[in-house]
């Protein structure tokens, strides 16, 4: 029995969840609503179920996206991914199933790429201001997209970052309260940083 279509709301695609890194040049791009998300046997969230105009499709999305999507989408929101245009599955009689690339923001542009094997991930965005620790010293930068890269102050004195900055991070993630992430940074736009204590 087919699922009926979600009503839309206007609401905008987050701009802070994690895109995987395309395994294949050919991809589509796919703009609908989210109408439930896909669980794995163990409970994991594993795909979206999404609402085309004419149709419904699944998309599987990679264990290091799996956090960052559930705490960033619900269902009825708008979201625009880029698919593998080779299917995992094509079966006509249910809906078609893809393989995200890449979640894309109201330009059409990625948001970012992906986190490895080994968890860690890279961030790219524009400093648009500084974060403070608790005793008021720069310990970090929050970009455009809301991602916050959480450097320490020694960190920050070693690379003197200003907002309109271009960063480009690596490290690893975990969500943070506003719907964005937080890297702790092991290298930014080719730095290494030393090993850090939270700040």
């Amino acid at each position: 029995m087919p699922i009926k279509k979600a009503t839309t709301r206007s609401k905008d695609f987050p701009t802070t969840v994690r895109p995987s890194t395309s395994r294949t040049a050919k991809t589509q791009t796919l703009s609908g609503t989210l109408l439930q998300f896909v669980f794995s046997p163990k409970g994991a969230v594993e795909g979206l179920y999404i609402a085309l105009d004419e149709a419904q499709v699944q998309v599987v999305i990679p264990p290091e996206c799996s956090d960052a999507l559930a705490r960033s989408l619900r269902a009825g929101d708008r979201v625009t991914v880029r698919v593998g245009v080779d299917d995992e599955s094509d079966n006509d009689e249910l809906h078609r199933v893809h393989r995200l690339v890449a979640v894309l923001n109201d330009a059409g542009k990625p948001l970012s790429v992906g986190g490895d094997a080994d968890g860690r991930s890279k961030v790219v965005g524009t400093v648009k201001h500084l974060n403070f620790a608790k005793h008021g010293e720069p310990n970090g930068v929050v970009l455009e997209s809301g991602d916050f890269v959480h450097l320490n102050p020694e960190g920050m004195q070693r690379l003197h970052l200003v907002v309109g900055d271009a960063v480009r991070a690596e490290g690893k993630t975990r969500s943070h309260a506003l719907r964005g992430v937080v890297l702790e940074a092991e290298s930014v736009n080719g730095k290494k940083l030393a090993e850090k204590k939270t700040h």
